[in-house]
């Protein structure tokens, strides 16, 4: 009798045992996966932060242009009212 409980309960523990190293092994699995998931927002990070860099620097090129036609603008139409009319 005591040997059939102990062979029970060795089984028991060889059950415990293995979802123990399942749980581990599901443990390992999740922790890579939490892993690249950072790694994949610290590059989409990156990216977004360079693209409003980009977009920043787009937008005072497009300031300065509408500047300088405006500039350019004045001085045509201040020209054309310095021309002679036939």
């Amino acid at each position: 009798m005591v040997i059939e409980k102990l062979e029970t309960l060795e089984t028991s523990l060889k059950s415990v045992l293995g979802e123990l190293e399942d749980l581990r092994q599901s443990r390992s699995d999740l922790q890579s996966q939490v892993e690249q998931a950072r790694s994949e927002a610290l590059s989409a990070s990156e990216t977004v932060n360079g693209r409003d860099e980009e977009i920043a620097k787009l937008r005072e090129e497009n300031t300065r242009l509408q500047d300088e036609r405006n500039e350019v603008r004045d001085r045509v139409e201040r020209i054309l009212n310095h021309l002679p009319s036939e």
